[in-house]
């Protein structure tokens, strides 16, 4: 039997990536929905726009439109056991 994940994916900040980034914060908790959750990551570089969004200062297209040019990059968020179970660790380097 093969072991499936629930993964969500979003490949730009897009509007579905902002509701979905919006609930999360609000709700204080990432959704059980999904094992892996894969998309651009929300930091110190957003925030102040989704802040601004989530305050009403921006509507939703608005708060795509500035995210647009921020060159952000993908994150993986392994929410569950099973989604860590994938993982297996190479090997370490010391710089």
């Amino acid at each position: 039997m093969a072991c499936v994940l629930r993964i969500l994916e979003f490949s730009n900040a897009d509007k579905d990536w902002l509701q979905f980034v919006v609930r999360n914060r609000r709700e204080k908790e990432l959704s059980p929905d999904y094992d892996l959750v894969i998309g651009p990551v929300a930091n110190d570089t957003t925030l102040p726009v989704i802040d601004d969004y989530m305050d009403g200062k921006y509507d939703q297209d608005e708060a795509v439109k500035r995210l647009m040019p921020q060159n952000l990059t993908d994150q993986y968020a392994f929410l569950t056991e099973k989604a860590l179970s994938f993982l297996s660790f190479e090997r370490s380097e010391e710089f």
